[in-house]
């Protein structure tokens, strides 16, 4: 299986094959979920194959050397992570998540299974204990700059909000705005009917991740049109100063790039280590 995910990823032209194993309805990210799953069974079925040799331990000349190299990798893995995103992860935090992995091998490899558990258990506990929200709460959605921006600006008005920055796609309704775009857990058809007239029915009536796309050229005026994105996603193409953005009461775009147009007037500019984030407010 291993085999199999890293040649769907990593090798081209597998049509057939990842019809026949339905890899071509599964998001390349989502293969990591596969990967993590098969990497905690091959960790079983390698402490069986050691156990089942009661009397072979591997010597540590050839152990320490490979741990070594594990190691290496990990940093080398690490480093790239935190050059290439900087602020998602800090120096020591990259050499601290390195170094579980290593010790695991080496204690498998020495046959201290328990050792290696206990390691892999704090492992799995400190990694991820505190990224879900469950955990950690809710503050660094609620609490954040751009957050603060949006409940301030909605007790000011209470228009709605519309956004162009896909992950941003629920942060209005979080903070408690009202929003154009979001996840619709149901269909909206009289909402989205007058979008296109009724036209393309089929687009939005699913659940959907609803995302808008504004127009920047200032000499083309796009009429409202609904695009198709994924089956539980669509775009909605607007003009930020047209009929359908003043049908809807649109007040606040927020968006990930500038935007320049007679209606819309720039409030907030919230800036982050890896991105910038727009609040226009339009002008009837």
């Amino acid at each position: 299986m291993f085999i199999i995910f890293l040649c769907w990823l990593f090798v081209p032209h597998l049509t057939l094959l990842g019809k026949v194993l339905f890899l071509d309805k599964v998001q390349p990210v989502r293969l990591l979920l596969g990967l993590g799953l098969l990497s905690f069974i091959q960790l079983v079925l390698v402490i069986r194959r050691l156990a089942a040799e009661p009397h072979k331990l591997w010597p540590r000349r050839l152990v320490i050397p490979y741990t070594l190299a594990v190691l290496a990798v990990e940093l080398l893995l690490a480093f790239y992570a935190k050059d290439r995103s900087p602020g998602f992860i800090g120096l020591h935090a990259a050499i601290a998540l390195s170094v579980p992995v290593p010790i695991i091998i080496y204690t498998v490899l020495r046959k201290q299974y328990v050792v290696a558990a206990a390691v892999l258990a704090l492992f799995s506990v400190a990694s991820a204990g505190m990224v879900n929200p469950f955990y950690r709460g809710t503050a660094m959605l609620t609490t954040s700059s751009l957050s603060e921006s949006i409940k301030s600006l909605s007790k000011e008005d209470h228009g709605r909000w519309a956004t162009d920055a896909g992950y941003l796609e629920n942060f209005p309704l979080l903070n408690g705005a009202p929003s154009l775009t979001g996840v619709y857990t149901y269909p909206q058809l009289a909402l989205w009917k007058t979008a296109d007239n009724g036209s393309v029915s089929d687009i939005y009536n699913r659940y959907a991740h609803v995302n808008a796309v504004f127009d920047r050229n200032l000499d083309v005026q796009t009429p409202s049109q609904l695009l198709l994105i994924a089956p539980d996603h669509f775009d909605v193409v607007m003009e930020p100063c047209g009929t359908f953005t003043k049908q809807e009461h649109i007040s606040f775009i927020l968006t990930d790039a500038p935007i320049t147009d007679q209606c819309l007037s720039p409030l907030k500019t919230i800036t982050y280590p890896e991105h910038t984030f727009y609040i226009y407010k339009t002008i009837p």
